[in-house]
């Protein structure tokens, strides 16, 4: 890999960035094969670039970052052989106008061909965010090697060897108080293994820090450690946390903060049940009662109480607390400790499924929906018609009701052991990767935890891989995911090899229509047709109208004008044009907008 160079100060506007590289560096490079003469210089100022050989053919390719345009920041892909290389654009994440950086190039799955790996990031008010993609080439197609989740905020990422094995591991760093408090609060590890050809999460660890006063002196991060053990299952850790919690809380000069002390008896009563210490789980709710008599959680807990004698019973007491629809609101005063947070404290997260699932074994020998209904929850069957794992053995799928609102899919997943996996659906992992529990929920792609009304299967490929669609209450189906062999995935998530697009600017007369009708459309006249009575003051893809950058675009358009010109074959009223910029606008160069003059690149198209 030779990093050629990285220096970045200027910026330019969208309109502008694909059509200077495909004037100024495809079309001469495909001419001379080689990279045009002072492109090196000219990009200096935007970004960096790489020579490397992506797709593995034996050509060299260019990877060209362009860090510094807030509304054009792309990796761009140039790739081919000497005469025929073509720009296609690699994605940043959707939404996001992030600048970018490219840390290695390296093959990290030693198949012979180099690993991409880019992030894209900023810096807001209160809050950093980061994306990190590790671009592949894998069966003709460029894929990400990172799935599901791919962000940190108030994080980063590293990618190395800690092994010393010869493969890359990838370390997420997750959380921490952001300026404005606008955080996840909870300092995260999570390890990330190359298993196949995908970076998969394989451990969590809470980074146990002094987060101060953001967080009451640590009252809040007692509790949210104490969560994330749970949902990783490591119930002896919660219990010290929920323990710390009690004690810390007691004593807090805010009085509001005590009011979440009912929760905490009921989620370590929970937990020691999750441990199998019945005994335990009683003396908390003793307590309960004997400190908060007429709470709510209390006169639930006493509901229930009958059924959390046992472990087993944790799921006739969630039935109960899910039929009532149970309701423990949090005061006013007591959201202060709990505002950024998407779970509060409550019961549901204690009965959710994809906490209790992998805690029970499920065997082959009893159908899945009588087992299920000894654990009070019903079992819509989806289909049993496909063998996901290819062992031979159908596989069941099916949905299981968590609220009015929401649902979740569920696939068993038979083992060679006479068991099932249960395996959820809708995350973004293969089984044999963990479920990550931050402060915010489970951590996946935004898509793959919203509510739906129902699901549907179907295996429209007719090849044994079935898709789900998920269904809103309407009726429409907005989400669908495939079986792709080890997990699901929502079709079209790998990298996209687009070329450059452009918006439907119709007939608006600016210089970003102008570019689109010459490099685009290719249609000369109507480029010319647009520029007739160009007028800068009016031009909406002008986003800084300062005196300067108005004058630099109407140098732009008398270039432009030449460029139309030259390539409908008259030389002369091109020349006539080119030699207007170089007179009456050598001085148009805006530092925050451009870094060369239209004179200059007027000058290399004037004749000698």
């Amino acid at each position: 890999m030779k990093k050629l160079f990285f220096q970045s100060e200027n910026r330019i506007d969208s309109w502008f960035t694909p059509a200077w590289l495909q004037e100024f560096l495809v079309e001469p490079f495909n001419q001379a094969g080689r990279m045009p003469e002072g492109f090196i210089e000219r990009w200096a100022n935007v970004g960096e670039m790489f020579v490397t050989d992506l797709n593995g053919d034996g050509e060299e390719d260019f990877i060209v970052a362009h860090t510094q345009n807030l509304y054009w920041r792309k990796l761009y892909w140039l790739h081919g052989s000497p005469g025929s290389y073509q720009l296609t654009v690699l994605p940043i994440s959707d939404g996001h106008a992030l600048a970018q950086q490219v840390p290695l190039i390296e093959d990290l799955n030693h198949d012979g061909v180099p690993e991409l790996v880019y992030r894209d990031y900023a810096s807001g008010a209160s809050d950093e965010f980061s994306n990190i993609f590790i671009i592949s080439w894998q069966n003709g197609r460029l894929q990400n090697m990172v799935i599901g989740d791919n962000g940190t905020q108030n994080g980063e990422w590293q990618v190395e060897d800690t092994d010393q094995d010869g493969l890359y591991e990838l370390i997420k760093w997750q959380g921490g108080p952001g300026s404005a408090g606008f955080c996840c609060a909870l300092p995260v590890k999570i390890d990330y293994r190359l298993i196949g050809n995908e970076y998969i999460p394989v451990r969590q660890v809470p980074v146990r820090e002094e987060l101060g006063g953001f967080l009451g002196e640590g009252v809040k991060a007692d509790w949210q450690f104490a969560k994330m053990m749970q949902h990783t299952n490591h119930y002896a850790q919660a219990i010290e946390y929920l323990d710390s919690f009690l004690a810390d809380i007691h004593n807090d000069p805010y009085q509001a903060r005590q009011e979440v002390i009912p929760y905490t008896y009921f989620q370590l009563g929970m937990t020691y049940l999750l441990m199998d210490e019945p005994a335990a789980a009683q003396r908390m709710w003793q307590s309960l009662a004997q400190d908060f008599p007429e709470h709510p959680v209390t006169l639930d807990v006493l509901d229930i109480q009958p059924f959390l004698q046992t472990r087993d019973g944790i799921w006739q007491g969630c039935a109960w607390l899910r039929k009532n629809k149970r309701d423990w609101p949090l005061s006013e005063e007591r959201r202060y400790i709990f505002a950024q947070e998407a779970y509060y404290p409550s019961w549901a997260d204690l009965c959710d499924p994809m906490l209790l699932f992998s805690q029970w074994s499920w065997t082959q020998t009893r159908p899945i929906a009588e087992q299920l209904t000894d654990r009070a929850l019903a079992w819509q069957s989806l289909s049993n018609a496909f063998d996901l794992n290819k062992d031979g053995i159908a596989d069941p799928i099916g949905q299981i009701q968590i609220s009015d609102r929401r649902n979740q899919v569920w696939v068993f997943l038979t083992q060679p052991d006479g068991t099932y996996e249960p395996f959820y659906a809708k995350q973004p992992y293969p089984p044999e990767a963990i479920y990550i529990w931050t402060s915010w929920g489970y951590d996946s792609a935004p898509w793959y935890l919203d509510d739906y009304f129902d699901a549907v299967i179907t295996d429209e490929n007719q090849d044994g891989n079935p898709e789900i669609r998920y269904g809103r209450s309407d009726g429409n189906h907005p989400l669908q995911t495939e079986w792709i062999g080890h997990r699901f995935e929502k079709p079209g998530n790998e990298i996209r090899m687009d070329n450059f697009t452009v918006p439907d600017l119709k007939d608006e007369k600016s210089l970003a229509n102008v570019t689109k009708k010459l490099f685009y459309d290719q249609d000369f006249e109507a480029a010319l047709s647009l520029l007739d009575g160009y007028d800068s003051n009016s031009d909406p893809s002008i986003s800084y109208r300062s005196p300067e950058v108005l004058r630099w675009a109407e140098a732009g358009s008398h270039y432009l004008r030449g460029l139309a010109y030259s390539y409908l074959g008259e030389n002369e009223l091109a020349q006539l044009s080119f030699a207007t910029v170089i007179r009456d606008y050598s001085d148009a160069l805006v530092y925050s907008y451009g870094y060369f003059s239209w004179a200059d690149l007027a000058r290399e198209k004037s004749s000698p």
